[in-house]
C-alpha cells in the first residue's frame, strides 16, 4: 500500500505543514503533460502571423465557431485553437493577447491552466492534507467572482480572472496529482497481489 494512502484525504482539522511526498512516476508525468500545455498557450501565438487572431465578443462555451479560422493555421495551433473553441467562450475582451493574437483560452482558463502547474508541480514534492478549508480558497474566489459577473453585480477584470483561476488550478493539480497517485498504487498493489496469489498456487501444484 501507498504511504500516502495511509493518509486522509479529507479529515477533521486544519493541517497548515504540507507533508513530504514519496517520489511517484505518475505524478511527474501529469506535472510535465500540465507543463507542456501551458507552454503551448504561450508559445502558440507566436507561430501565428502578428495581429492575425482576434474573435471578437462572438464566442460561446460548448459551440464551435471558429474552425474557418482555425483550419487555415498550422496543424499543432489549429489544434490548440480549436479545443478553446470547443470549450472556452473565446470572447476577446476576457483574453489575453500574445504578439497581437488573442490566446486560445481566456484569462480565466489561463490562469487554471497555469494553477495546474503549479499544484502539479507541488504535488512532487510534498503531500497536502485536504480540508475543507482548501477547498474554500481554491474554489472560493472563483466562485464569487465568476456569480457576481453573472448577475451583473460587476464586471470582472483579466488579472482578477487569471488569478482566482490560479487558485482554483492549483487547488485541482493537488488534488488529481493525489488521486492519479493512489490509483497507480492501487493497481499495482493488485497486479503484485494476482502475481503472488498465482506463484502460490503454482507452488502449490508442484
Amino acid at each position: 500500500m501507498s504511504k500516502l494512502s495511509n493518509r486522509r484525504f479529507f479529515g477533521k482539522g486544519f493541517t497548515r505543514k504540507f507533508h513530504v511526498a514519496e517520489f511517484s512516476k505518475s505524478k511527474l508525468l501529469f506535472f510535465i503533460i500540465c507543463l507542456t500545455w501551458f507552454l503551448l498557450m504561450l508559445t502558440i501565438p507566436y507561430t501565428l502571423p502578428p495581429n492575425s487572431v482576434n474573435f471578437d465578443e462572438k464566442g460561446k462555451v460548448g459551440v464551435v465557431e471558429f474552425q474557418n479560422q482555425t483550419n487555415t493555421m498550422n496543424p499543432v495551433a489549429g489544434f490548440v485553437y480549436s479545443t478553446g473553441d470547443s470549450f472556452c467562450h473565446q470572447k476577446a475582451s476576457r483574453s489575453f493577447f500574445l504578439n497581437g493574437n488573442q490566446m486560445p483560452y481566456c484569462s480565466r482558463c489561463i490562469g487554471i491552466f497555469l494553477g495546474l502547474v503549479i499544484g502539479a508541480g507541488i504535488a512532487i514534492f510534498r503531500y497536502v492534507d485536504f480540508k475543507w478549508q482548501w477547498i474554500v480558497i481554491g474554489l472560493g474566489p472563483i466562485g464569487v467572482d465568476g456569480i457576481g459577473q453573472l448577475f451583473g453585480f460587476w464586471e470582472s477584470i483579466n488579472m482578477v480572472r487569471l488569478i482566482t483561476g490560479g487558485l482554483a488550478g492549483i487547488l485541482t493539480g493537488l488534488a488529481v496529482a493525489v488521486i492519479i497517485q493512489e490509483l497507480c498504487a492501487s493497481v499495482s498493489k493488485h497486479t503484485k497481489t494476482s502475481v503472488e496469489n498465482k506463484n502460490q498456487n503454482d507452488d502449490e501444484k508442484l
